[in-house]
């Protein structure tokens, strides 16, 4: 693992425009997953099928946590779409 205050990126691929996808660990808390869990990102699944990101985000939704609080919440790349 590392020490608390260590961050770890691991990454796993590219998207098509070159960025790379990757997951971010604050010791052995994985950063991208206590964000979804806390309806503070969305899950883009053109990228991922990683089953613990996708039932975190589910149940984010169910809670009504975050982002989902919304009553029409908008994902990031529609909203940069529209603008």
């Amino acid at each position: 693992m590392g020490s608390p205050g260590l961050v770890r990126v691991e990454s796993s691929d590219k998207d098509k425009y070159g960025r790379t996808l990757s997951d971010v660990f604050l010791g052995g808390t994985r950063v991208n997953l206590e964000m979804v869990k806390g309806g503070r990102a969305w899950v883009y699944r053109a990228f991922t099928k990683d089953k613990d990101l996708l039932n975190a985000e589910q149940k984010a939704w169910a809670n009504r946590v975050g982002v989902w609080s919304d009553t029409n919440p908008t994902p990031s790349w529609e909203f940069r779409k529209q603008q």
